[in-house]
């Protein structure tokens, strides 16, 4: 039996030729592809798409921004002090506020409850002296205020947001008395690495039973700083600081000082810092050692050394104190030198000094 090949010519030549025809173009489509990842650094893009740069150029004819043609833009570098478009400046500071004169003390302190418990007496009874300014004792040595610090809950009066509203209704001037660093709540509680201790580590107490705050403790600074701002926060102008000191009574030879810096050293850091941390008006009540000598060794107080921070000191006395020795210790400060008066007595006529009167 013969074999047979069956004819296939031109149809297989057709497949052929389109084989061949597919694959030339699939190489310059990969020749192109190539070529522009290669060349796209020195591609040209414009409105008409794009060109290399060694390709050759006809002279663009002359255009007139009025012709439609296309503008040429120039860039210049920003200039320094100036803004460009699309750019914003770094805010300004706000500029701090004016320091407002505070105005003489003539002050009546009494327990900020006595607001709370008869309101009309205790405006009866100022009224009657003529004074511009009611100081109240907001922050008593057993530690409870009646303006919310936002610190210890226990350290807290129950009665702070009525006495908040009340205070609110007042239009005298309000000055408030703090106890500063013998409190006894925050020293034996949130924070009794600050307190003043025994050499055993316990916290110290007074013949009160009344802890301390120690000066160069590690909370000290920010517990006395957020009492004074809820003070601010409240109305109040000024706020003096009373105990503002290492205690004076009891049994100091207990106290462990530690490493710490000398008393009076220690003590003017606080008031540097604490001068640094509000603008709030400040005082202080001196003790009478003091207020007689100008330095107290066992409380720490100096007065030449305190007197850069604070706006007023109040010195105990009648309102024939000779007060010279205190204004020229405070010679060249912003302070003031007044009187902390326990008595009734009125002012005499004519008195000018600052005071603040327990009547």
């Amino acid at each position: 039996m013969a074999y047979y090949d069956r004819y296939r010519g031109s149809r297989r030549r057709r497949q052929n030729r389109i084989k061949t025809i597919f694959l030339v173009l699939l190489l310059l489509v990969v020749v192109g592809i190539a070529a522009l990842f290669v060349l796209q650094e020195t591609a040209i893009f414009t409105h008409d798409g794009f060109r290399f740069p060694f390709s050759r150029q006809e002279e663009a004819p002359q255009q007139t921004p009025d012709d439609g043609g296309d503008i040429k833009l120039e860039i210049q570098e920003p200039q320094p002090g100036t803004l460009q478009p699309g750019t914003f400046a770094d805010p300004l500071p706000e500029p701090l506020p004016e320091p407002v004169a505070l105005p003489r003390t003539a002050a009546m302190l009494t327990d900020g409850h006595a607001l709370l418990t008869d309101k009309a007496g205790l405006l009866r009874q100022f009224s009657q002296r003529g004074l511009s300014q009611l100081a109240f004792v907001v922050k008593t040595p057993d530690g409870i205020s009646l303006v919310d610090d936002d610190d210890v809950s226990d350290g807290v009066d129950p009665q702070s947001a009525v006495f908040s509203l009340e205070l609110d209704s007042l239009e005298m001037g309000k000055i408030a008395l703090i106890s500063a660093l013998r409190d006894n709540v925050r020293p034996r509680t949130g924070h009794r690495s600050s307190s003043l201790k025994l050499e055993s580590g316990s916290t110290w107490l007074d013949r009160e039973y009344m802890a301390w705050f120690d000066p160069a403790g590690e909370d000290t600074l920010d517990c006395l700083l957020a009492t004074i701002r809820a003070c601010e926060a409240a109305g109040f102008e000024q706020v003096v600081l009373d105990n503002f000191s290492y205690p004076t009574a009891g049994k100091l030879e207990l106290i462990d000082y530690g490493d710490a810096q000398a008393r009076t050293d220690a003590l003017t850091a606080l008031a540097a810092q604490l001068r640094d941390g509000t603008h709030m008006a400040l005082g202080l009540v001196l003790t009478e050692e003091a207020a007689a000598n100008l330095t107290d060794s066992a409380s720490g107080q100096d007065v030449a050394a305190l007197a850069p921070f604070f706006d007023r000191m109040y010195a105990p006395g009648g309102f024939d104190a000779d007060l010279s020795a205190l204004d020229s210790a405070a010679e060249g400060t912003q302070c003031e030198i007044g009187l902390y008066v326990e008595s009734s007595e009125q002012a005499p006529a004519g008195f000018d000094r600052n005071f603040i009167q327990i009547p």
